[in-house]
């Protein structure tokens, strides 16, 4: 499976390495990461959300 954010890092290192040093976890984030919001948004256990936003981004907006 193509991923086109990790061809674009391949291309543009620099600006991962700008963008993962504002990031508390100190990396980018992983595909696999996003499923267990996938499955919590798809499960009656989220049945009475109606607006949020989930941010998943390693702490980037804790600043």
């Amino acid at each position: 499976m193509k991923h086109p954010n990790r061809e674009w890092a391949k291309k543009n290192p620099e600006g991962i390495k700008t963008f993962v040093s504002s990031v508390p976890m100190g990396r980018a984030g992983e595909p696999d990461e996003l499923g267990g919001l996938a499955v919590f948004l798809a499960s009656e256990a989220s049945s009475y959300i109606t607006v949020a936003a989930y941010m998943i981004v390693g702490g980037y907006t804790i600043w």
